[in-house]
């Protein structure tokens, strides 16, 4: 017998030793992957920045022979051309090189020309041009700046400009999209005759920020109305909680229609989103109320930002189907009250003693009792598998964090299944939000404002910067899941750790990442603490490898670090391929 244990444990020693082997096999052909994709990338930039030099030559021929008729200097062009030639690290839009000083404020800064009732012109133009909310098109992909304006430039156009009148505004924004001469001539003629809805998606684009920091007070008395949806009927019972996008209120379902029931078929019943709830200083009384029987929720979304819900409904709705829905939270009907007040319909999570996300996970210690080590894993491997079928719908979440991931907790079997919700801010790069040249009216108002959350927004907006990646999400090529794994890396060290990392503003939270650290964070921590970089020094990865092993199991847990480190690097094109994750972690 003692023959055979010692056997069996070298036989285990032995299959360690092949599967840590494999892996580093699999990283070296990731990094040469990443090698390869990178030459190519060089060279296809290489060969965009020589046809936009010769497209810059071209025109400063032009200029040359225009000027030389009338005898004007053509200084300003040679600067241009020369500005265009210095290596920098975002390549200005070409049509703007020509001015590179500051703006000069021109425009009244407490007029309300642009046509937002609550903030003056200042406001949002200022809003509009601060680079800690949006970035220009070229500092994301300097492709797209032919496939739609660029706010901020524009933002900035109008702030140099004098207009005192409607009339003057839209003869500076036509001014301003001229100038954006990347951009494809027939798109960006119709954007000039149609300027009312350009400003219009300025506001609401800067609105988005500036009403969420208002806190102006919302109405949180119980309706007395009837919401007719596609599902059924509705009528709000009692306030549960109230967040920045919205009221939350218990429901009653009056009525249902013939289509409830193939709804239900396809959606688990143990399903609820009440992310709209859990903003810092909101009621949470919302998610521990159970009844008997199928408990509903109705959100009321806040009138600014209807547009960002009805893209989260639809989001979540293209989630929901095929493979892999059961990891994500659905919306089960939305009802128009009026155009724009929008009602969404969700179900509620039965919670396991009062837990309903991981946030209420990670305070209650759950990951680190060993009796729940085997549901630790069990989730971490669903929260992949989710994040798997959410890239492969071409979805970039945007905001992976334990607030958004949900448990619903199975009383008859006891076995927790995690699910993502939130999509607020998610992205499909398969199905690109942007303006067209056919639209006009209110279609058009809707994708210019999409085009501004899709390319431009800056997402997630975290106290501590590091919480998200350092690039931006969207690319021209194949929708990658880079950007959600970097942020899915730290949800995994939360897991275990047992802190909200993600939330280390908080001085309860930072205590305990010292105390994992065994030092004190700067007090510049939050622009400069990077997880990624804090594991490569190597007492701090063996604090966490420490406590990876002790939540998740030590082969298990040393596996599962060994991905994270490698989901962290701040290249995307060297984090490995979730598909490469998903089956090392699934052969423990």
């Amino acid at each position: 017998m003692l023959e055979d244990a010692a056997q069996c444990e070298q036989l285990q020693a032995a299959l360690r030793a092949s599967e840590d082997a494999r892996h580093q096999l699999e990283l070296e052909v990731d990094r040469q992957k990443a090698l390869v994709k990178q030459l190519q990338e060089a060279l296809h930039h290489s060969q965009a920045a020589r046809e936009a030099l010769m497209s810059q030559l071209e025109l400063l021929k032009e200029a040359q022979s225009a000027q030389h008729s009338n005898g004007r200097s053509i200084q300003l062009q040679t600067v241009s051309l020369a500005k265009f030639m210095e290596p920098e690290p975002v390549a200005p839009s070409p049509g703007l090189l020509a001015d590179p000083s500051p703006p000069a404020r021109t425009y009244r800064h407490d007029s309300h020309l642009l046509g937002s009732e609550q903030f003056t012109d200042g406001c949002i133009l200022e809003q509009l041009m601060d680079e800690r909310y949006q970035l220009p098109l070229s500092a994301t992909n300097a492709q797209l700046a032919a496939r739609g304006p660029d706010f901020s430039l524009l933002a900035a156009h109008l702030s140099r400009c004098p207009w005192e009148s409607t009339e003057a505004l839209h003869d500076r924004v036509q001014e301003g999209l001229a100038a954006q001469t990347a951009m494809l001539a027939p798109l960006n003629a119709h954007l000039q005759l149609h300027a009312a809805q350009m400003v219009r998606a300025l506001v609401h684009a800067a609105e988005t920020y500036l009403s969420r920091a208002s806190h102006v007070a919302q109405d949180t008395s119980v309706p007395a109305v009837v919401l007719t949806g596609k599902c059924g009927t509705y009528r709000p019972t009692r306030l549960l909680g109230k967040g920045s996008a919205g009221v939350v209120y218990a429901c009653e379902q009056l009525s249902v229609t013939p289509t409830a029931e193939q709804l239900d078929a396809s959606v688990s019943a143990d399903c609820l989103t009440e992310s709209w709830v859990k903003e810092e200083g909101s009621s949470r009384s919302a998610k521990h109320a159970t009844s008997q029987g199928r408990e509903l929720v109705l959100k009321r979304v806040k009138e600014s930002v209807v547009l960002s819900a009805e893209h989260e409904y639809n989001i979540g709705t293209q989630l929901s189907t095929w493979r892999g829905k059961k990891y994500i939270v659905p919306y089960l009907d939305r009802c128009y009250e009026s155009p724009t007040k929008l009602w969404l319909v969700e179900q509620r999570v039965k919670p396991h003693a009062g837990k309903v996300d991981f946030v209420d996970y990670l305070k209650s210690g759950f990951f680190q009792d060993p009796a729940q080590q085997q549901h630790t894993r069990s989730l971490v491997r669903q929260l992949l598998k989710g994040l798997r079928h959410v890239a492969h719908q071409g979805v970039i979440l945007r905001d992976v964090k334990p607030d958004n991931v949900l448990v619903c907790y199975h009383a008859q079997t006891g076995t927790f299944e995690a699910q993502w919700a939130d999509y607020g801010l998610a992205v499909n790069v398969y199905n690109l939000r942007r303006p067209s040249a056919f639209q006009t009216g209110e279609d058009l108002f809707k994708d210019l404002l999409g085009w501004w959350y899709d390319t431009q927004k800056i997402v997630p907006r975290p106290k501590w910067k590091a919480r998200r990646p350092p690039e931006q999400c969207y690319r021209l090529e194949a929708p990658t899941s880079a950007y959600d794994l970097y942020m899915l890396a730290i949800l995994f060290c939360c897991m275990g750790t047992g802190i909200d990392i993600p939330h280390i503003d908080k001085e309860s939270e930072k205590t305990k990442l010292e105390a994992v650290l065994g030092v004190s964070l700067p007090e510049n921590y939050l622009e400069e603490f990077e997880m990624g970089s804090a594991l490569e020094l190597q007492m701090y990865s063996d604090a966490f490898l420490a406590c990876f092993e002790r939540t998740f199991g030590h082969h298990f847990g040393r596996n599962l670090f060994r991905w994270t480190k490698s989901m962290l690097h701040k290249c995307p094109s060297e984090r490995p391929c979730i598909e490469r994750i998903v089956e090392s972690l699934f052969l423990d």
